[in-house]
């Protein structure tokens, strides 16, 4: 399906090929889940016996899944779908991380332990 699409868009024959595999590629994770609901779910009670004309069957069902991802990524919906990972990261990062301090070279040495007084 991949080479077939985009085939035809170096043939210009079908422009949007591209921005198409995009948005189905910025919205995976959704995609993967609606196809597994849809294969698995949805086709098989619709009760179509397997015919030669399966292939049809499989475009709708690409066209479908396509049209979603394309809804999905107007509507922001990767934010329903994350584990929260980076805004956990910020907090973690600047609540933890002292300041960097540049200090001249003679504060340096005794930040180091040189040039002590011992007494």
């Amino acid at each position: 399906m991949l080479a077939l699409i985009l085939e035809l868009d170096r043939r210009e024959k079908f422009q949007h090929g591209p921005e198409v595999l995009r948005q189905i590629g910025r919205a995976s994770l959704f995609i993967f889940i609606a196809q597994y609901a849809l294969f698995n779910a949805v086709v098989p009670r619709l009760g179509i016996p397997y015919t030669p004309f399966w292939p049809v069957l499989f475009a709708a069902c690409v066209m479908l899944l396509a049209g979603a991802a394309i809804i999905w990524n107007e509507r922001d919906g990767k934010r329903l779908l994350t584990v929260g990972v980076g805004p956990l990261m910020r907090r973690y990062s600047t609540a933890r991380t002292p300041p960097l301090v540049v200090l001249p070279k003679s504060e340096a040495k005794l930040a180091l332990g040189g040039n002590r007084i011992h007494h």
